[in-house]
């Protein structure tokens, strides 16, 4: 049956998915809009935020990917921003994020996503 082949599949390669991922406003009070594996979410100042997890990662080598929209309800002001861990060495409770302008300055965004793969 397809589904327990995509089950043996998914258990079989669990280091191959996320280990962790969040959806989050990063503008005024920082909120969570859905996550996996995240305990909490820090404002650390403009553009800077810590993604705590819930289950520690067995090592701090882990990937992290990540994206920010500035205001995803206006088309007329749409425009992405960058995203991406900071230069703070990941540990295995938490990693850094920051969210920045095009011209390079630390800006909190409406929306960010990040993503934790590791083993």
């Amino acid at each position: 049956d397809d589904d327990s082949t995509w089950y043996d599949v998914c258990t079989a390669n669990t280091v191959h998915v996320a280990k962790a991922w969040i959806n989050f406003d990063g503008t005024g009070t920082v909120s969570i809009r859905d996550s996996y594996n995240v305990s909490s979410l820090t404002d650390h100042g403009t553009g800077i935020y810590e993604v705590s997890f819930t289950s520690a990662m067995p090592n701090n080598d882990y990937v992290v990917t990540a994206s920010a929209i500035e205001d995803y309800s206006s088309a007329t002001s749409r425009s992405p921003r960058l995203a991406g861990p900071t230069r703070a060495a990941p540990a295995v409770g938490s990693v850094h994020i920051a969210s920045w302008a095009t011209n390079n300055s630390e800006y909190d965004v409406e929306e960010c996503h990040v993503h934790v793969i590791g083993d």
